[in-house]
């Protein structure tokens, strides 16, 4: 994988792209209200997978957003979604908000998957997001991370993750259970929507268990050393899949790839603090 160095960072060229475009588009607009600009997510963690990651960012903006603001970021955003190249999603924030907890149903202004939200609830403002970004963000605008504040709560992270698990990630295994069970064993199913599912959990798990922020190949990997030898054949498929080397996988390993989730979240809710 080529790599710019542009940014005083070790960027993926198409990273680098991205961003130039970005920036071009914030002057044309005349927008100097952007202070800070952080590459959150795979990029950040040192995990971004050519033609398959997203690019993920936290701003920092001057002032509150008003509607004339917003107008021009939305703008921006418009023509960011029209290019060919990674999705580039990430939301919008005074510094000062940084330094609270972020609650659940955090308002924002942001972009996710090319659409734009001028104020709405924000899943990524979240506890995760904080630790990632104080530990790990890679800083393209603005002052280093580690002197922007951010509010790190170890007892509302827990909290905020063992819901995720419990919440959304139980409810997707069942969903994907009845899908799968309505498939012969030997069928195709997606690699990579597994593989998705998998090292999400994982990802969460090693955090649980470590306080270790980990990108997902990482936690894959951390994960792999602690699991029996089916489970490791799961894992070790979830990560193939996530470097783009396999397409598709038996519903038989599907099934088990959901056992091995529902192992890992147990283990990870019982894990001490």
């Amino acid at each position: 994988m080529q790599v710019s160095t542009r940014y005083r960072v070790l960027l993926p060229t198409s990273v680098s792209a991205t961003v130039d475009a970005y920036f071009e588009l914030l002057r044309a607009e005349r927008i100097e209200f952007v202070r800070g600009f952080y590459l959150l997510g795979s990029v950040a963690l040192a995990d971004y997978q050519e033609g398959r990651s997203d690019i993920d960012f936290g701003a920092v903006i001057e002032g509150a957003p008003d509607h004339a603001r917003v107008d021009r970021l939305a703008r921006v955003h418009k023509a960011m979604g029209e290019r060919t190249g990674p999705s580039f999603d990430g939301f919008y924030l005074e510094a000062h908000r940084l330094q609270c907890t972020p609650a659940a149903g955090e308002l924002a202004t942001f972009s996710l998957d090319g659409v734009f939200y001028r104020h709405a609830p924000c899943f990524e403002c979240n506890p995760a997001t904080w630790l990632l970004w104080a530990k790990r963000g890679l800083t393209l605008l603005g002052p280093p991370s580690n002197e922007l504040q951010i509010s790190v709560d170890e007892n509302a992270l827990r909290r905020f993750e063992i819901e995720n698990l419990e919440g959304y990630w139980r409810n997707w295994i069942k969903s994907a259970s009845l899908q799968l069970a309505c498939k012969s064993e030997d069928e195709p199913v997606d690699a990579d929507t597994i593989a998705w599912g998998v090292l999400g959990v994982a990802r969460i798990a090693c955090m649980l268990t470590t306080g270790r922020v980990v990108s997902k190949t990482d936690a894959g990997i951390w994960a792999m050393e602690r699991v029996g030898h089916e489970d490791g054949v799961v894992l070790g498929l979830a990560l193939a899949a996530r470097r783009g080397g396999i397409r598709e996988i038996s519903v038989k390993r599907g099934m088990r790839a959901l056992d091995c989730m529902e192992t890992m979240i147990s283990n990870a809710v019982a894990a001490p603090r």
